[in-house]
């Protein structure tokens, strides 16, 4: 699902801060009614037992479920306490939960406050910076890649996400340091499909091209590697070639739209 299309019985004219403010206004009157009940005999309840659950609800697709038990693991441990996972935690969970759902402007605010709480931890930033982009702060974005990338240099993600918004505007030269710095942390396809698509746009077609392959070698399902490998074919003047891995991008991802222009572009 791309969207909460309901949560708790609420109508999604709501606007984003009032829907998810009501969603934890109801879960808390839930909680406590559940509460008292519990207090009655005993059993206090667990904010961590919540979060975990989340966890397997999200890893079989159910995006949905996880988001309502992460409000109810942060409203528990806001009201009991939590014995092991931090606020900041599930507050970074519940971000996440939201960009995995396509909300990014809902995510920001979560993710803020997360921060707020605990400020030397990187996922939340790669997170926020995620959301940033998204939302089309790319200023936003790179300071929060940068910050994750203070707290840990070894964040291979935090550069390999720097790089993509350094390429967008048009900072090549910091694109290629951080896509080379990244595939020293963590050589990943993705990694070297971003440092072959900057070096494209820097002409360096030769390193571009073998960075392509050496993307799709690593993954040989990584299919936007094989439609930038078609482009630095193209470039080339390998027009056969780059037919060829427009039609694995395709095989991939059937109907991807970039490869189809490009390969339409390509044949005309």
């Amino acid at each position: 699902a791309e969207h909460l299309r309901r949560a708790q019985g609420l109508d999604r004219a709501l606007t984003t801060e009032r829907a998810l403010s009501e969603t934890v206004r109801i879960l808390a009157s839930s909680a406590r009614k559940k509460q008292k009940g519990r207090e009655a005999h005993g059993i206090v309840p667990s904010s961590d037992r919540i979060f975990g659950r989340s966890g397997v609800r999200s890893q079989a697709g159910d995006l949905e479920g996880a988001l309502h038990d992460l409000l109810l693991a942060d409203l528990l441990a806001m009201e009991f306490g939590t014995w092991r996972t931090p606020r900041w935690a599930i507050l970074s969970e519940v971000g996440s939960i939201l960009l995995e759902l396509g909300r990014p402007q809902e995510a920001i605010p979560v993710l803020d406050r997360g921060i707020a709480m605990k400020p030397n931890m990187n996922d939340p930033y790669v997170n926020r910076g995620l959301a940033k982009y998204q939302v089309g702060d790319h200023h936003g974005a790179i300071s929060d890649y940068s910050r994750a990338i203070e707290v840990d240099p070894d964040c291979s993600v935090a550069h390999e996400n720097r790089c993509a918004v350094y390429t967008e505007t048009g900072q090549l030269e910091l694109a290629l340091a951080d896509a080379t710095r990244a595939i020293a942390l963590n050589p990943s396809p993705r990694g070297y499909d971003n440092r072959g698509n900057v070096k494209a746009l820097l002409g360096d077609l030769d390193g571009a091209l073998a960075d392509h392959r050496r993307a799709t070698k690593l993954d040989p399902h990584f299919f936007p590697a094989y439609n930038n490998l078609a482009d630095s074919l193209a470039d080339m003047g390998d027009r056969d070639g780059a037919l060829a891995a427009y039609d694995r991008a395709l095989e991939l991802s059937p109907g991807w739209d970039v490869a189809l222009r490009n390969r339409a572009l390509l044949k005309a």
